[in-house]
């Protein structure tokens, strides 16, 4: 769950931009330095895309192919993939394969923001191609009124999902990894590339697993950077199972960094964990009766906003407003860092991120509590239900209902979406993993696609090497964290081979 209704939601739904989103995936952001690129040289006269029209956003060139949006309904017409490609920077040796990205979120533009990519280490001899899927930016972005203003309740989001699938109509299932990987695939064809690599980030690790189960044969080498296995998307990825605990591992983490926080807080967990046994008993509440009282669903909200990314709350300042509370009978910074930490969104601009395509690619995608074709009236108790058979220590120190509402804006997201008479699952019937040469790379603060996830992806692909980077947080090999990531992914692609403890001292 995660990159959806907000930056808290993003970090237990893959962001993956560092918007708000409506399930897992918040990727972080700021467009291309306007250096990357170098000089253009021979190699975009004559390389990778070369007869393609120059983007506004020198020395980008702009492609885009035009696919069915149901290959078995061709009556539906057709969405155009946008993509865009650069010219690797080093003519003195032959280049190598193309580095192919795909956008996290789900609902993110890459070509409206992509300074998290660590381009500039890989692009010496691989061009890059970065692909906007369907329903994202300039590739028939999904505009969903309802949710691109934002909710604030459940009755809203249910309006407004609901208000959504209306206006995709009978294209309401076709927005998931499996039609992406294979938009992926017709952007291949159009540049007839033999192979590539491919790096993907968030939630566009699910289209990367899509694609590899259907097309391994076109695959060099594949990056899966803070990333979710595809094979488990109820217990892994929608309830999130692994998050508590991993919230508390990356508080004590990163707050044993600081000097300062460390000496103040020598056992940071311990207090979290007083916060949630508190309000388990008494919510806290500036006053009698007063509104805005923290509960365990505010404290679920907290903590799926603190991390060490650059947009997220830094731990001390939880720490600091858990104390004041709990040891100073001061509730004021804690009711108002609870009071930021919403899971529904605020407004969003569709043509950056598409919360209108958030849904629709999880709903397509997520394995969920109910059928993809039961009814809509039958679902509420269906997941009622579910809840109710997990034990009730699954999100300790949680309480199972205390965690449940926590999160339930995510967990509710699909409840009105439309029956779908033909789901495309992420791994089509009878596929198995291919034995594709896989980097899987993770940061160890992070609170969206924790590692205590993400290592789900080494059952996928047990040859693959992993590469955990100290102090860094969601997108791991970004730019913004040093240049460790980034280097470890060149080599990767160049090698096929990393050292698994290359970046294991922050900053390095």
């Amino acid at each position: 769950m995660h990159e959806s209704f907000s930056k808290s939601a993003a970090v237990l739904a893959l962001l993956i931009a560092a918007v708000p989103s409506f399930g897992p995936s918040a990727q972080a952001a700021g467009p291309l330095p306007s250096s990357l690129g170098g000089s253009v040289g021979p190699s975009r006269a004559s390389g990778l895309g070369a007869g393609l029209p120059d983007c506004p956003r020198a020395p980008w060139r702009c492609g885009v192919v035009d696919v069915p949006v149901d290959r078995q309904d061709p009556g539906l017409g057709t969405v155009p993939i946008h993509y865009y490609i650069l010219a690797h920077t080093d003519d003195s040796r032959p280049p190598l394969e193309p580095v192919l990205v795909s956008p996290g979120g789900p609902g993110a533009s890459l070509w409206q923001d992509n300074g998290f990519l660590p381009i500039e280490a890989w692009q010496g001899r691989h061009d890059t191609i970065l692909v906007d899927p369907r329903g994202v930016g300039e590739s028939g972005t999904i505009r969903c009124p309802g949710l691109d203003a934002g909710v604030s309740t459940l009755d809203a989001l249910g309006m407004a999902v609901a208000a959504c699938a209306g206006i995709l109509g009978a294209a309401s299932g076709r927005y998931g990894s499996a039609d992406a990987a294979l938009d992926v695939e017709a952007v291949r064809q159009a540049l007839a590339i033999d192979a590539f690599d491919y790096y993907s980030v968030s939630y566009a690790t699910m289209t990367a697993q899509a694609y590899a189960a259907r097309f391994p044969d076109r695959l060099h080498a594949l990056v899966l950077d803070s990333g979710f296995p595809a094979g488990d998307t109820l217990d892994a990825y929608y309830w999130g199972i692994q998050y508590p605990l991993a919230w508390l591992r990356v508080i004590d983490l990163v707050c044993s960094r600081d000097a300062a926080c460390a000496a103040a807080y020598p056992e940071p967990s311990k207090l979290i964990e007083r916060l949630i046994t508190q309000v388990q008993s008494a919510p806290i509440a500036a006053s009698p009766g007063a509104k805005g009282a923290v509960d365990e669903a505010a404290v679920v909200a907290m903590l799926a906003s603190v991390g060490g990314a650059p947009w997220q709350v830094r731990p001390r300042t939880l720490l600091d407003a858990a104390h004041a509370a709990l040891d100073g009978n001061e509730p004021a910074s804690l009711l108002l860092l609870a009071a930021d930490s919403s899971m529904f969104s605020g407004p969003s601009d569709p043509a950056s991120f598409s919360n209108g395509d958030n849904v629709a690619a999880q709903c397509a995608d997520i394995t969920l509590p109910w059928g993809p074709s039961d009814p809509v009236a039958s679902r509420p108790a269906e997941l009622e239900a579910a809840a109710a058979a997990l034990p009730a220590d699954t999100f300790a120190p949680f309480t199972r209902d205390g965690y449940i509402a926590g999160v339930m804006p995510f967990l509710a997201m699909c409840l009105e979406w439309p029956v779908q008479e033909r789901n495309a699952r992420i791994l089509p019937s009878g596929a198995t993993w291919p034995d594709v040469p896989t980097l899987i790379i993770g940061g160890d603060t992070d609170t969206q696609a924790p590692i205590d996830a993400n290592r789900g992806l080494l059952e996928q692909f047990p040859h693959a090497v992993e590469v955990v980077v100290a102090g860094a947080a969601h997108n791991a090999a970004a730019p913004f964290y040093g240049s460790c990531g980034g280097r470890v992914v060149n080599g990767f692609l160049d090698t096929l081979s990393a050292d698994p403890k290359a970046c294991a001292t922050p900053g390095s």
